[in-house]
């Protein structure tokens, strides 16, 4: 049988696994048959990028070196792009990316160079997702521009001091994800409320580890939040309001990258009694924590079902055995895992571990809870 014997539905199932634009292009151009087949591929694409993956989504196209999204007639074919990923600043140059941005309605999402920061600062008014490094300069300006419209932030070296200076243009912000190596892990964020905030994720790096951490702060100027990944390089103690409760918090991952260089367990117990309505919390790499801990822990958290202990290395099967005779004598579910090697995903499989610049959900347990924090997604379509 000859591949053009297929069925057009054979065939298009064929096209769908091919990522690469040139390719498809080509193949476009053999007839006129595969050229309806090839426009029909394209036209469901939501993302397109210029990073090469092994594994790309059926919604993802990977362009590279090509000049075709440089034509702006043949945006036409691509109406439903929502995410553009623009991580070399030689992939476009400014008369290219403004032609995309002002010509193709669809855009939504948008992960670029910095140096394209200035020509954005002009033409991002219909972007509601934005990855990039923070710029002094013109960043200030992007966001008066489509801050009222921005539901995404994931931004490199952007501090407190400078979230204080424009937050008050993100009122409807709903994730936003912060990865600072000033070393002001210590200072206290005194900005507006960030109201409809639903995933934080942050990592400060401090230069002296004996500074105190205040990253824990920000938690409560987020009175809707729902999700938040914390990464901590290490500190001699930790600054927050035991006072402030947040009712809303279901998920939470605090991550310790240096090994002794973690919270005490009265710093973290006081933490997480903050939040009582906590059902999914991962507490990994912390050396403090020991099994009497984990015994305390599982009583002022009623509904906690997933608890992820894993490189905490004072935490030992005893508590596993412990949480098991608790369940019973409780009636309560609650998964434990203190294993390096402990597969969670097996247990869980809708947790994904794979690593994606772009994920097609807004779902923090599904897009990050498993992840490291350098894992974890650039955007996450929250249109889908």
């Amino acid at each position: 049988m000859f591949l053009n014997d297929l069925p057009d539905e054979c065939l298009y199932l064929i096209f769908k696994r091919i990522n690469g634009l040139d390719d498809l292009i080509n193949c476009g151009e053999v007839c006129s048959r595969w050229n309806y087949l090839i426009n029909r591929r394209l036209f469901h694409v939501k993302y397109l990028t210029g990073v090469p993956s092994s594994s790309y989504s059926v919604d993802t196209i990977y362009f590279g070196e090509s000049d075709a999204l440089k034509d702006i007639n043949f945006w036409q074919l691509l109406p439903n792009v929502k995410i553009l990923d623009v991580p070399r600043k030689n992939e476009f140059n400014y008369e290219d990316l403004v032609n995309i941005l002002t010509k193709s309605k669809s855009i939504k999402g948008l992960i670029y160079h910095p140096v394209l920061t200035k020509v954005l600062a002009r033409y991002c008014g219909n972007l509601e997702m934005i990855a990039t490094r923070y710029s002094k300069i013109y960043f200030t300006d992007i966001i008066i521009n489509c801050g009222t419209k921005l539901k995404q932030l994931y931004i490199w070296y952007l501090s407190f001091r400078h979230l204080e200076r424009f937050v008050r243009h993100l009122p409807n912000l709903q994730r936003l994800h912060i990865n600072d190596t000033t070393g002001e892990t210590n200072y206290i964020y005194n900005g507006s409320m960030l109201e409809n905030l639903k995933i934080l994720e942050i990592s400060l790096e401090p230069f002296d580890r004996l500074n105190i951490y205040a990253g824990f702060h920000l938690i409560d100027f987020c009175p809707s939040l729902v999700s938040a990944y914390f990464n901590v390089h290490g500190s001699n103690g930790v600054f927050f309001d035991e006072s402030v409760k947040n009712y809303c918090l279901r998920d939470l991952v605090i991550q310790y990258t240096v090994y002794d260089c973690s919270h005490n367990w009265i710093s973290l117990r006081n933490f997480l009694t903050k939040f009582p309505n906590l059902r999914h919390l991962a507490v990994r790499g912390n050396q403090n924590l020991q099994d009497d801990h984990i015994s305390e822990l599982i009583t002022f958290l009623p509904h906690l079902i997933i608890l992820d202990l894993r490189s905490c290395y004072g935490v030992t099967q005893q508590s596993a055995d412990d949480i098991v005779d608790y369940c019973k004598k409780n009636k309560r579910f609650i998964s434990i895992y203190t294993k390096s090697d402990q597969p969670i995903n097996l247990d869980w499989p809708e947790l994904s571990d794979c690593d994606s610049r772009i994920c097609s959900t807004f779902d923090f347990m599904r897009n990050c809870f498993l992840k490291s924090f350098d894992q974890l997604p650039l955007l996450m379509d929250s249109f889908s």
